[in-house]
C-alpha cells in the first residue's frame, strides 16, 4: 500500500445516534427516508447523511484499502458541533464522540487517530474538554469552526483555548460550519459550495491580521478545502498591508510570512491545477491531504491527484503523509 494519511475525514458516533434517540433536547432525530435512506435531521432544517461509510469503521477501512489510503484521522462533522446549543448540551456531545473516537482508534491501531471537538461557546468548557482530550486520550488535533455564534475566531473571548492549543502543541483544524442562509447562496447548495470557503478565508485573515501568532508563536491552525479563497487571493492580501494602515495595525509583518510558519492547508480544492498553485504558493511543507470523506463532496482519488501533480519524491511525500505525521503526531 502506498503510504498516505487522510487527515481531512468524517466520522459519525453512534453515541450521539444513541442520544438523539433517547431524548428531544438535542434537537434532531433519525429519519428513515425510505428503506434504504436514513439520515439525522436536525431542528435548525439541515441534515447528516447516516450509512454504513459514516458509521462503519470496516467499511471505512474497505474503502482505505481500496484507495491506497493507509491512516484516517477522524472528526465529527461541524453539524456536531452544536456550538447554538446550551452549553451543557454541546459538551456532554463532544465528551461523547470524543470518548467514541478515542475507541475506534485503539481498536484500529495504525488506521485511525482521533481529532477532537470542544463546546466553542463556553471558554471554559472548551478549555476544560481540551485539556480532557489531550491528557486522558491523547489526542493532538481539534477542529473547530469558522466561527461561533456570530462571534469571530480572533474574538479575544477565544484567546484562553488558542494559549491552551498552543501550550500543548494542539494542531487546530478550521471547519466551516453551516450559519444559516447567506444572501445569494441560498439555492443551489451555494451555501456549501461556495460559502465554506468564504469564511474559512474569513476567519483565517482575521486571525493573521489580529496578531494572534506574535501572541502564540507555537500556535498551529490548518484550513480546511484548500484554504479556501486565501491562497488565490494572498496577492491582495499582501498588497493592502503594504499600503493600508489598518491591515498592520495589529501585526509586526507581512501575512505570508504568518502563513508560511503557521498555517498549513489540506489539498481538497477538486482541481489538480488548483492544487498545484496552492503547493507552488505556500510549499509542499504547509500542506497534507484530506478528502472531506465520506460526503458527496469528498475528493475520492486524492493520492491520484497528488501523483499527477508532477513534484518531487519529497513534497509528494511531505504531502501525502509526512506533514500529517508531524501535525497530528502520528508514528
Amino acid at each position: 500500500m502506498i503510504k498516505a494519511i487522510d487527515a481531512h475525514a468524517h466520522y459519525l458516533p453512534s453515541g450521539f445516534v444513541e442520544l438523539i434517540r433517547k431524548d428531544d433536547k438535542y434537537l434532531a432525530e433519525l429519519v428513515e427516508k425510505d428503506e434504504n435512506t436514513k439520515l439525522i435531521q436536525f431542528k435548525g432544517g439541515y441534515a447528516h447523511p447516516y450509512n454504513q461509510l459514516f458509521i462503519d469503521p470496516k467499511a471505512r477501512l474497505q474503502y482505505m484499502d481500496e484507495h491506497n489510503i493507509e491512516c484516517h484521522v477522524l472528526s465529527v462533522s461541524p453539524r456536531l458541533f452544536y456550538y447554538g446549543a446550551p452549553a451543557e448540551i454541546a459538551a456532554e456531545i463532544a465528551y461523547t464522540c470524543n470518548n467514541e473516537i478515542h475507541s475506534v482508534v485503539n481498536r484500529h491501531r495504525g488506521r485511525f487517530v482521533g481529532m477532537a471537538t470542544v463546546p466553542l461557546q463556553d471558554i471554559e468548557m472548551a478549555v476544560k474538554e481540551l485539556k480532557r482530550v489531550k491528557d486522558e486520550l491523547g489526542f493532538s488535533a481539534v477542529e473547530i469552526g469558522s466561527e461561533v455564534n456570530d462571534k469571530k475566531l480572533s474574538d479575544p473571548y477565544f484567546l484562553p483555548f488558542f494559549e491552551e492549543a498552543a501550550k500543548n502543541d494542539m494542531f487546530i483544524l478550521i471547519h466551516p460550519q453551516a450559519v444559516g442562509k447567506i444572501k445569494y447562496m441560498e439555492e443551489y447548495y451555494l451555501g456549501t459550495i461556495l460559502g465554506h470557503p468564504f469564511y474559512t478565508t474569513i476567519a483565517i485573515a482575521n486571525l493573521i491580521l489580529s496578531g494572534i501568532f506574535d501572541k502564540l508563536p507555537k500556535l498551529k491552525i490548518g484550513l480546511s478545502h484548500g484554504g479556501g479563497y486565501l491562497p488565490y487571493q494572498l496577492g491582495r492580501l499582501e498588497h493592502g498591508f503594504r499600503v493600508r494602515k489598518e491591515t498592520k495595525a495589529d501585526i509586526q509583518r507581512s501575512p505570508m510570512s504568518y502563513i508560511k510558519d503557521h498555517v498549513y492547508f489540506d489539498t481538497i480544492t477538486h482541481s489538480k491545477e488548483a492544487l498545484g498553485f496552492l503547493i507552488k504558493t505556500v510549499g509542499a511543507d504547509n500542506v497534507f491531504m484530506g478528502t472531506d470523506y465520506p460526503f458527496d463532496m469528498c475528493e475520492m482519488e486524492p493520492v491520484n491527484m497528488i501523483q499527477e501533480l508532477g513534484l518531487s519524491k519529497e513534497e509528494e511525500e511531505k504531502i501525502l503523509f509526512g506533514n500529517a505525521c508531524e501535525l497530528f503526531k502520528i508514528g
